[in-house]
């Protein structure tokens, strides 16, 4: 079993085969300015102030004093944007020392190999790393407490293995406990008959041959030094067999991590850098809006929003939309149809409730009659 046919969430909207936990989160608004935007003939304009980093006069003309006032203090607010302040140099000195301590009480395990910046994303790496070594020390912990099987398992499960391969292992013959004799001391020659045959078998020999040279071994009396060989051999290459096994599925592992990784930045890069869809015209904010839609987990199951959404219709409307080839006119066309149709029913249904005619195509007064109080022109 691949790697990649692991814990895969076959859910129809997961259409991208998309990894969730592979993704990173974007800046949120108080991080990352948003782009303004405007709806103008149907579509979204992005609205963007510029600014000439040369606005000094140099015409000779008169510069309004209000104007010029302006862009003083424009200038003096990007000097202050550029220049280090006193209060970011001491919270960088605030977050080196609560790395220092934390890490100096052991609540944080750092790295002594490498150099972590004092700042809120080195903190970030260092609490990142404690959790994932005190997961695994936790891990060992638990394997501790365990029967040898379940160690075995939990340890080949760690390193990308599935039951089905522990299943494997645990059901080989192991070749190291095969006795060669009984507790009597007699020979078990079934026993070193069969050792005999399997590592002849391994190194490639057809049954002919095999059955030709156990046979000599027997007749020869030298079956047993043959058994000895034959299971000192085998161990060693169940052992080996075992263990490449095992780093197969290690590499198969990475490998996966390795392409999801990839396979989830390249996303990412492609949603925040849309600028329409089928059509529809897609600013920075909806781009950013609808990359986190698609990868944010918002509850405790890891769901997307739009994993979420993932129902019976809104797979029918999918698969209508792209039948249609995702044609705006010919879907808005379909939409307004069915609108005024709707209207046309609803009017007609209300002019049989509420307006009964006579023959003469005259309305009926009633008691119950809504037009009794009706008063006809010129009448």
């Amino acid at each position: 079993m691949g790697r990649q046919d692991k814990d895969k969430d076959n859910s129809f909207v997961d259409v991208w085969g998309l990894d969730h936990s592979k993704f990173d989160s974007i800046k949120s608004d108080d991080e990352e300015e948003s782009v303004d935007t405007v709806v103008e003939n149907g579509g979204v304009v992005d609205i963007t102030e510029t600014y000439d980093s040369e606005d000094e006069d140099t015409t000779g003309e008169e510069v309004d004093p209000k104007e010029g006032d302006g862009k003083q203090a424009e200038s003096e607010e990007e000097v202050k944007e550029d220049a280090p302040s006193n209060e970011s140099t001491e919270n960088l000195e605030d977050i080196s020392n609560i790395m220092v301590d934390l890490a100096s009480d052991g609540i944080l395990a750092y790295n002594e190999e490498k150099n972590y910046e004092p700042s809120k994303e080195g903190l970030r790496e260092l609490i990142s790393e404690t959790i994932e070594k005190r997961s695994e020390e936790a891990v060992m912990e638990f394997k501790e407490t365990l029967p040898e099987k379940g160690a075995q398992l939990l340890d080949i499960l760690s390193k990308g293995g599935s039951v089905e391969d522990f299943i494997n292992i645990e059901s080989q013959t192991d070749f190291s406990k095969v006795p060669l004799v009984n507790k009597d001391g007699e020979p078990l020659e079934k026993n070193q008959m069969h050792l005999v045959e399997d590592w002849l078998r391994i190194q490639g020999h057809d049954e002919d041959e095999i059955n030709e040279m156990v046979s000599d071994y027997y007749h020869s009396g030298i079956l047993a030094k043959q058994a000895e060989m034959a299971k000192r051999k085998l161990s060693v290459h169940q052992e080996k067999q075992n263990e490449a096994l095992i780093k197969q599925r290690e590499s198969e592992k990475a490998d996966y991590e390795k392409k999801t990784a990839l396979e989830a930045e390249d996303f990412k890069d492609k949603v925040l850098n849309l600028k329409e869809v089928a059509g529809f015209t897609i600013d920075k904010v909806k781009a950013k809006k609808l990359y986190e839609f698609i990868t944010k987990p918002i509850d405790q199951q890891g769901k997307t929003a739009f994993q979420k959404k993932d129902t019976e219709e809104t797979r029918l409307l999918y698969a209508l939309l792209a039948m249609e080839d995702f044609n705006k006119e010919k879907l808005t066309k379909q939409v307004t149809t069915a609108a005024a149709l709707n209207l046309k029913s609803k009017i007609e249904s209300r002019d049989r409730n509420v307006r009964p005619v006579r023959s003469d195509g005259n309305p009926v007064r009633t008691e119950d009659n809504p037009l009794k109080n009706f008063t006809w022109m010129g009448k």
